[in-house]
């Protein structure tokens, strides 16, 4: 299940610089 936690890792990113921003 890596490809599930690279899948979270970069939504979570992504939703950090969207709110972020």
């Amino acid at each position: 299940m890596q490809f599930f936690g690279y899948i979270y890792v970069i939504y979570k990113f992504s939703y950090t610089q969207n709110s972020r921003s």
